[in-house]
């Protein structure tokens, strides 16, 4: 608690240079750890707000599916959104990664060399993932889940820890922060295995109407990460 204590009281410091003007509108999903409606916090946007802050802006939140939050910041009724993974689109700003996602396959550890090197590799098991991984991973992985003797997209990602642990499906792919976060929210102990190797790193970014605020962003984003204050974050969140 100490440390979240004092996470939260360096959120809330600012320059003064905009006092006077009024929160940017940020939209996202709720993803815990990442985005979590209950709290208004998260990792993403935990950075976010801090990064902000260092230049003297504080935000709003709205929860809502990604898509749905993507056109939102288009129409002009956010002034920013994340977490985003695609290619730069004309009128819209991206900043610097954020945050670093971690998709990897998680299966339960029976002992012995890990069966899965490559994602051609996936397409001998069973698999669960979140709705819209097809899209992310590439074609290699687009073959291996045509191939696979059952493959599911789940939009309620807490059930995917379930499904690996009463043996449901051999594996899922899921972000590493997501499924850490349910395996100890749903006081789940079996032995699983981690196997980052096989899927690169993601890298995040926000995405924003203004350049100006794009620039304002990363300008912060640099400071937390050369004070410290990026890594304490991280580190609460790997706790």
């Amino acid at each position: 608690m100490r440390r979240r204590s004092w996470i939260l009281g360096w959120l809330c410091l600012a320059p003064l240079a905009w006092a006077d003007t009024p929160p940017l509108h940020l939209v996202t999903a709720d993803g815990p750890p990442h985005m979590q409606a209950s709290s208004g916090t998260g990792l993403d946007i935990d950075i976010a707000r801090a990064a902000l802050a260092r230049a003297g802006r504080q935000i709003t939140l709205e929860f809502m599916p990604l898509n749905r939050a993507f056109a939102s910041l288009q129409d002009g009724k956010a002034d920013l959104m994340l977490p985003y993974f695609n290619a730069p689109q004309a009128g819209l700003y991206l900043s610097q990664p954020y945050l670093q996602y971690r998709p990897a396959v998680f299966m339960q550890d029976h002992g012995g060399p890990a069966p899965v090197q490559q994602l051609a590799d996936l397409a001998q098991f069973r698999i669960a993932t979140f709705q819209g991984a097809r899209g992310y991973f590439g074609e290699v992985f687009v073959r291996a889940s045509e191939q696979a003797p059952d493959y599911s997209e789940v939009q309620n990602m807490a059930s995917l820890v379930d499904m690996l642990a009463y043996g449901r499906v051999q594996v899922v792919v899921l972000d590493e922060w997501i499924f850490q976060h349910y395996y100890r929210e749903k006081r789940h102990t079996f032995p699983h295995r981690v196997l980052s190797h096989v899927i690169p790193a993601v890298p995040a970014v926000a995405v924003f109407k203004d350049a100006t605020l794009r620039d304002a962003f990363n300008r912060g984003l640099a400071l937390l990460q050369d004070n410290g204050e990026y890594e304490a974050l991280l580190a609460y969140y790997r706790r």
